[in-house]
């Protein structure tokens, strides 16, 4: 076995421990198996978008290093502690080398998973067909930033692959707290964000509960091993 295969072997099988804490490689796991099962919506990397953010606010210039990759945090219930994200500078200078095939277009939903300061996994849903940018968070929080962060990336993904505006632009609307199932937790997040965006990519209502975790995890585990084993 491949050293990279047997690493996600390894972790898939960490996952069903109940209070097993999501990181970043997990997620990328989960979102790999999406990719090949999805090809109609794009599945884009958790470190997307500290790479499109990649600095807190301040009066210096914009350096491209991310400095919020890790393999995660081990904190709980942290949303509370720290519910607000740091603010960050947008840069799409940084990313502009991401999507320049420009196949991002054609596709029906884009799905950006965000570490919440390292604690929490919220989720940006962009809608190409209905023209909407959704915020999904298990706690339903109220926080703006990421949803007008990637707004701001689909008008500027879209200027420099045409060479003009998003066509239409008044008609997108950003909807900060869609109804969706509840976390009351403090370790399910990462759970919930992948199934958000399994049911949502294949057009279900996502109706799965906080008491079914237990089970989602040993599904979720299956279809990390079954995608190693192609």
């Amino acid at each position: 076995m491949k050293r990279k295969s047997f690493r996600r072997f390894r972790y898939a099988f960490s996952l069903k421990a109940r209070d097993k804490w999501m990181d970043d490689e997990g997620m990328n796991y989960f979102l790999m198996t999406l990719r090949h099962e999805e090809p109609r919506s794009a599945f884009f990397s958790t470190f997307f978008y500290w790479s499109l953010h990649p600095e807190e606010k301040t009066d210096e210039l914009t350096d491209c290093k991310p400095k919020h990759f890790t393999r995660g945090s081990k904190k709980k219930n942290a949303i509370d502690q720290d519910p607000k994200p740091k603010l960050r500078k947008y840069n799409f200078d940084c990313v502009r080398r991401w999507h320049r095939k420009g196949g991002l277009f054609k596709k029906d939903y884009w799905f950006v998973p965000i570490h919440h300061n390292q604690s929490h996994w919220v989720v940006v849903v962009v809608d190409l067909r209905k023209k909407v940018v959704r915020f999904y968070d298990p706690y339903h929080s109220l926080i703006t930033e990421y949803a007008d962060g990637i707004f701001q990336y689909l008008k500027d993904l879209h200027k420099e692959l045409n060479g003009s505006a998003l066509p239409d632009v008044e008609e997108w609307r950003i909807v900060y707290a869609p109804e969706g199932p509840t976390q009351t937790n403090g370790y399910d997040c990462g759970i919930f964000a992948m199934l958000l965006c399994d049911f949502l990519s294949k057009g279900k209502h996502p109706d799965y509960e906080e008491a079914d975790m237990k089970m989602w995890r040993k599904h979720i585990v299956l279809r990390i091993l079954d995608f190693n084993d192609r």
